[in-house]
């Protein structure tokens, strides 16, 4: 999966960069390799931390609200087939999903909600 490198380093970069500016520590973070249903390859990125979060109603406004910058998030959705936040027992997490193989166009990543059903933390920050 070398063409996901770089999106995969750029995101987790940003997701991590907001948990330990905006979360409350300690902050974590995984990559996945997912097989999906179809047959197909996802690499699964989640960051998380013991903050509140935010709800994601309306997408990355909805963190702007809050007094969070855009930016980043607007980095991972031009980069991730899809995106999204919830909260846990564990407190927030945000998460990001890269399709191996599939060609898809900037901006295309839609924020969504997601509720996992099982985490592997692989490392605290």
């Amino acid at each position: 999966m070398p063409d996901l490198v770089d999106a995969a380093v750029r995101i987790d970069s940003e997701l991590v960069t907001n948990a330990l500016r905006h979360g409350t520590r300690p902050a974590w973070h995984t990559l996945r390799q997912v097989l999906l249903a179809d047959g197909g390859l996802s690499v699964h990125i989640v960051v998380g931390d013991r903050g509140e979060g935010w709800e994601l109603r309306s997408g990355p406004a909805t963190a702007a609200a809050k007094g969070t910058t855009v930016r980043g998030l607007d980095t991972v959705a031009m980069l991730a087939v899809a995106w999204g936040a919830t909260r846990s027992y564990a407190g927030h997490l945000v998460w990001a999903d890269l399709r191996v193989g599939q060609q898809r166009s900037p901006g295309s990543g839609s924020p969504r909600s997601w509720t996992p059903t099982e985490w592997r933390f692989t490392s605290t920050i």
